[in-house]
């Protein structure tokens, strides 16, 4: 079982479930690097998830 985001209370659900956890402080980064640029050209950037497994959280 998966989900998109993680979640904290995933593991009190007691299943093996993995979840995809979104990587903020590299977006953030992204962002402000955009912002900081002053770059107003259209952009595509991929800033890669992290994979969760519940029982390792």
């Amino acid at each position: 079982m998966g989900c998109f985001d993680w979640d904290p209370f995933v593991p009190l659900l007691g299943h093996d479930i993995d979840m995809v956890r979104q990587d903020v402080p590299a977006m953030l980064a992204a962002a402000f690097a955009i912002i900081d640029s002053g770059d107003t050209a259209i952009q595509c950037i991929e800033v890669p998830t992290l994979l969760n497994n519940a029982s390792q959280v």
